[in-house]
């Protein structure tokens, strides 16, 4: 069985993700891309710590949370289907993404916005090759 969930953006196409790192959120333009356009790097780095990990550990706890939930009631759907008297706790209410954060843009890598802390006065890293710059 295979099923996608959806996670909300922004007004702007801004997806929320949490450094594994230091913790903050910040945001990511998610762009449509078409079948001839590579897929995500090999790394995302955070623009406030600058650290790199794999793009599928920037997830919020908010997320992980609604997407256990979803896959627990996709797989207490298929139980009952198949005769069992199973149960999980109600799912958390939907995520929304609300349109907070400002938006920047690297010098180095200015079509991969990211948007961050309004209160941030820290340096700012790229979110593509984590080269450190100031707005």
């Amino acid at each position: 069985m295979e099923t996608q969930i959806q996670i909300p953006r922004d007004d702007e196409g801004y997806v929320r993700r949490q450094c594994p790192q230091c913790e903050r959120e910040f945001k990511i333009l998610i762009q449509d891309v078409d079948e001839d356009t590579p897929t995500q790097s090999l790394a995302l780095h955070c623009p406030y710590c600058g650290r790199p990990s794999p793009p599928d550990q920037f997830w919020t706890n908010e997320q992980v949370e609604s997407i256990q939930a979803e896959a627990g009631q996709l797989m207490l759907g298929d139980l009952k289907r198949r005769g069992f008297d199973v149960s999980i706790n109600p799912p958390p209410p939907p995520l929304v993404e609300p349109n907070d954060m400002t938006a920047v843009a690297s010098p180095c890598h200015p079509d991969e916005p990211v948007k961050i802390s309004e209160i941030w006065d820290g340096p700012i890293y790229c979110s593509t090759c984590g080269q450190a710059f100031t707005v």
